[in-house]
């Protein structure tokens, strides 16, 4: 894999495919791994000729590394429409598979095409993309009471709230986070929420009627 600006990791398939009319013609397809603009972590797949199948809401592309069992991965067209081109999410679990591969393989289904199966060398991949943990790992990290570094603290728009509605609110779970409630103050309560991608702190504080939000990527 080559890496280019912007956090781009492409690579082409070893192999080749021969589409019908209008596509003939022997092309390669390209797996790249990208953060754009301090953006999430994506994988976009492209085909220079063609027209890749994947229904409007979300498709599922099935990918092969090295010896493991085949997995299925979301994928949509781009907000262009571009119908050569997939792009989908990449989450923590994901990008640490698809690092360690030697060989990735893609199943793409072609309009008037049918079923393709690409391979890529996935050695020495450079990408390194948004740090992000599994939850699994962040939870390791806290009940040891491991320091997780943070990075790039933005502040988002205040909530307007008063005290006692901004704890109600900052008391419930959030259902795809790990939840740190600090109540020790009982004029401020915080709490933390750790995703696989960043931080969100929440704050209410008595007397400022509003609920304070900052966000913060991991380190």
């Amino acid at each position: 894999m080559g890496r280019g600006k912007n956090e781009i990791a492409s690579v082409l398939s070893e192999n080749t495919i021969n589409l019908p009319s209008p596509y003939e013609g022997e092309q390669k397809a390209t797996l790249s791994l990208r953060r754009l603009n301090d953006g999430d972590n994506e994988i976009v797949i492209h085909i220079d000729k063609g027209q890749i199948i994947c229904d409007i809401a979300l498709c599922s592309v099935l990918f092969k590394i090295d010896d493991a069992k085949p997995f299925g991965m979301r994928f949509n067209h781009p907000k262009d429409g571009s119908s050569n081109v997939i792009i989908g999410d990449l989450h923590a679990k994901d990008i640490k598979t698809l690092k360690k591969a030697k060989k990735i393989k893609v199943e793409l289904t072609i309009h008037q095409g049918g079923e393709h199966v690409f391979t890529f060398n996935a050695i020495d991949n450079p990408f390194v993309g948004e740090k992000m943990y599994q939850m699994d790992e962040i939870s390791s990290m806290l009940n040891k009471h491991e320091e997780i570094q943070l990075i790039n603290e933005k502040s988002g728009p205040n909530l307007d709230s008063s005290f006692e509605v901004c704890k109600k609110v900052i008391s419930s779970k959030d259902s795809e986070a790990i939840n740190q409630l600090d109540k020790s103050n009982k004029n401020y309560w915080v709490r933390m929420a750790y995703y696989e991608w960043g931080v969100v702190k929440q704050g209410c504080k008595k007397g400022d009627g509003f609920m304070t939000f900052t966000f913060y990527e991991y380190k």
